[in-house]
């Protein structure tokens, strides 16, 4: 949103993407301008000098794998602070609060968009950015925690034929994020709850450390893609951390529990044979736990 003098008394108002404006030589002065910045634009060609003034700026990313802006995030409302820097990693959990999903035909609404992965004004809850739709996959691992963004999306883009020239449009804050970390060959951990105490320190080679097991799943052998809850694993595991990778639980979990701090609760997954638990069985599971007792 910027305005420009062109003739003493006479100001343009503008409003839209900075690369549209014209002349060039103001686009161009409008991509390095901050709100609140005003600056004397020459340009050669047309023998003029003009003043531009930046009211407000929205950052505008292109989501898209392919490069082609079929899906674009429109910063609304930035971070702040520190949380300004930090985005999802790959596959990483996200939390987000969807405040709308509707199909728009030039600027009029024409529909709600089905099958976004999240439900319209419900409290957010962390899923996978898998379990998202390719609009709000693709705009997540950009947002900060905390950003509210506008995300637009073609139809081509979702997959979706209309018999119109509606887009997608999402509006959409990120509550909070968790990122997932490997720890070993084929084992990786995300933290679900942050240990209470943040003074107790980790484990470290040679600590006695006790581990509660509250969930497993095992990955089928016919369908590699799904996981199925199991029942049949111990409850509490104790043993002694090795740097080699301890026999009694598998070198996975010992990587694991060595990133956790006493009370704090993770995800582990463990897809290598090799590294998987002996105690919880065999193959590719995916644990939740808890370090009990260091």
């Amino acid at each position: 949103d910027a305005s420009r003098d062109e003739a003493p008394g006479a100001p343009r108002v503008y409003r839209g993407r900075a690369r549209d404006c014209a002349p060039p030589s103001v686009a161009d002065a409008l991509a390095g301008l901050c709100p609140g910045e005003d600056a004397l634009v020459a340009d050669v060609a047309e023998k003029a000098t003009r003043r531009v003034y930046v009211r407000t700026r929205q950052r505008v990313e292109d989501c898209s794998a392919a490069g082609d802006e079929s899906i674009l995030k429109r910063e609304v409302d930035a971070a702040l602070g520190a949380d300004a820097y930090a985005r999802p990693k790959p596959g990483a959990d996200v939390a987000l609060e969807l405040e709308s999903a509707l199909w728009v035909d030039d600027d009029a609404v024409v529909g709600d968009v089905e099958g976004a992965g999240l439900d319209v004004g419900a409290p957010p809850r962390f899923v996978a950015l898998d379990a998202l739709d390719a609009a709000l996959a693709a705009a997540a691992p950009r947002m900060a925690r905390g950003e509210t963004a506008e995300v637009t999306a073609t139809q081509a883009a979702l997959g979706v034929a209309r018999d119109d020239t509606a887009v997608a449009v999402y509006r959409a804050t990120l509550a909070e994020f968790r990122d997932v970390e490997a720890v070993a060959a084929g084992a990786t951990i995300k933290i679900v709850l942050p240990a209470p105490d943040t003074t107790q320190p980790p484990p470290k080679l040679l600590d006695v450390v006790t581990l509660r097991v509250d969930a497993l799943e095992r990955r089928g052998s016919e369908d590699g893609a799904r996981w199925a809850p199991a029942d049949d694993f111990e409850a509490s595991l104790s043993w002694t951390v090795d740097d080699d990778g301890c026999d009694a639980v598998g070198p996975g979990l010992d990587a694991a529990a060595q990133k956790l701090r006493p009370g704090a609760v993770a995800i582990v997954e463990v897809d290598d044979a090799s590294a998987t638990a002996p105690a919880l069985g065999r193959g590719a599971v995916r644990a939740t736990v808890c370090l009990a007792d260091v």
